[in-house]
């Protein structure tokens, strides 16, 4: 292959639907492994990748069934690669792995391997749309000329965060949950553990698709989720198919004590959504969620349709860093006991906000005089 010009539209089509690899059955398809979105990924005409599906179908690589698509009454003809056809994607990859291509970007001109053009073109783009830009732009490919995506960011209601202390770890893992598959993630700790604090800190990290923060204590979740991707796209469909095809990090904050028809809404989400879906979601929760506001179960954390991360309380390294000062070892102990390692009580104790202390905890005064006693026991 001596580049993208010597893809068929066959080879197109493997290495398109092998993004569909881990799709697997279901109830309801996306719309994007029906002939309509073959032929819309990979510009081919409708009246043609009929035939090419067809020969791919007799080669063994590629299997045909009919089922439910989101977003159509009737059911209509969807397509997955068999093992040879997926393995046959994976060759072409690895072709393509040796071919270089020129680009453009900040005025230099410099090769790069044409399986990482989408990494520059950003924008969650494919391998199989990187190709389509390529083709319809040629060489040297300028990405200066290309421009960033526009990314809606709606954070109303978002707390401001100054200072956040001991979550490296936790935003470590919300950035793998972003970067992989699992289309929700549950951010769940106690009351004043930050989980909020840390879900907004790690959007500001997050350049490559919308963003969208809602308050269930404020707003109607349903109701915000519409007007966003109306706002991306007037045109929007159905609120799954915009959840499955929109490069979007929605924030769910402040999940606890909820009417029963948000989770009624959220379990009918869940169970719709597929993996790989574009639109990630995390919602920020309380330890001790009881179980009738659960919108998610063992079944779906095996399935790989959720994935819970813990936010914990602060170690005694992480504490003293946050009071900028070292502390008595006993004195140290007894902090971290009463106060559970919780960066709001800390944080609070640090400033001698004694009367929120006692208004956010279930510390008496007694105790809270302790604590302003035991922090300034230094070593």
């Amino acid at each position: 292959m001596g580049g993208p010009e010597g893809l068929t539209y066959k080879k197109k089509v493997l290495l398109y639907l092998r993004e569909f690899d881990s799709l697997g059955e279901r109830d309801v398809y996306p719309k994007e492994i029906t002939q309509k979105g073959i032929a819309d990924a990979v510009g081919i005409r409708r009246t043609h990748v009929s035939r090419v599906v067809r020969d791919l179908i007799d080669k063994g690589e590629l299997k045909e069934k009919v089922g439910h698509v989101r977003g159509h009454s009737r059911k209509l003809k969807v397509y997955f690669l068999r093992a040879k056809g997926s393995e046959r994607g994976q060759d072409l990859i690895d072709e393509l792995k040796e071919v270089q291509v020129s680009v453009k970007k900040d005025g230099e001109t410099f090769k790069c391997a044409l399986t990482e053009l989408n990494e520059l073109l950003g924008n969650n783009s494919t391998l199989i749309e990187a190709i389509e830009i390529l083709e319809e732009s040629g060489e040297p490919l300028d990405l200066d000329k290309l421009g960033p995506m526009d990314y809606m960011k709606d954070l109303t209601g978002a707390p401001e965060v100054n200072q956040l202390y001991g979550r490296g770890e936790v935003l470590t893992r919300i950035d793998e949950w972003l970067r992989g598959s699992v289309p929700v993630a549950v951010l769940n700790g106690r009351r004043g553990y930050g989980s909020s604090s840390t879900a907004r800190r790690f959007l500001d990290s997050v350049d490559d698709r919308h963003l969208l923060w809602i308050d269930v204590q404020k707003d109607d979740v349903e109701e915000r989720l519409k007007g966003f991707y109306r706002a991306i796209n007037e045109d929007a469909p159905v609120l799954i198919e915009c959840i499955e095809n929109t490069p979007a990090l929605v924030v769910i904050d402040n999940y606890y004590q909820v009417e029963d028809e948000l989770v009624d809404f959220l379990v009918d989400l869940l169970d719709n959504i597929g993996e790989g879906s574009s639109t990630k979601i995390l919602v920020t929760t309380r330890k001790g969620l009881p179980v009738y506001e659960r919108f998610y179960h063992r079944e779906h954390l095996k399935e790989g349709k959720v994935v819970q991360i813990e936010v914990l309380p602060l170690n005694e390294e992480e504490v003293e860093m946050l009071f900028d000062k070292k502390l008595e070892t006993s004195a140290l102990r007894r902090i971290m006991l009463m106060t559970k390692g919780s960066p709001e009580i800390i944080k609070l104790l640090r400033e001698g906000r004694v009367k929120e202390i006692e208004e956010r905890s279930a510390l008496v005064k007694e105790q809270i005089s302790l604590l302003m006693f035991l922090k300034e026991k230094t070593e």
